[in-house]
């Protein structure tokens, strides 16, 4: 895998890691909490959700909470994967370009772009 510094272990105790988990709840849509589970968009392409997927399970390996395709409550819109553990989001990017990429603007300390390469 490509992305090797997702895979160090959280060293934070388990109540102030449940505490951030908890905060980072709250910027979330009510109806969109379901944490650790892995949800599709038919719009997106395979090779865009199998990228999700792999996200998903490299955060869940490292025992870190996570919403795939979260709605943000303030508006600002839907991120592929959302770490609640580090305030991180994943946006993964295979036909978007970067300029939708850098309008986007959620609630979080960190968009963390993931490429797809494409192969013709």
């Amino acid at each position: 895998m490509a992305y090797e510094w997702m895979n160090k272990p959280n060293k934070r105790n388990k109540l102030t890691r449940l505490r951030s988990v908890n905060d980072n709840l709250q910027k979330i849509r009510l109806s969109n909490r379901k944490t650790n589970c892995v949800r599709y968009n038919i719009n997106n392409t395979n090779e865009h959700e199998l990228k999700k997927a792999e996200v998903c399970l490299s955060l869940q390996r490292r025992g870190h909470s996570y919403i795939s395709e979260a709605m943000f409550g303030d508006g600002s819109g839907t991120a592929d994967v959302y770490d609640l553990d580090d305030n991180v989001v994943y946006e993964i990017l295979y036909s978007e370009t970067d300029k939708r990429f850098s309008a986007k603007n959620y609630p979080v300390e960190k968009i963390v772009p993931i490429y797809v390469i494409k192969e013709d």
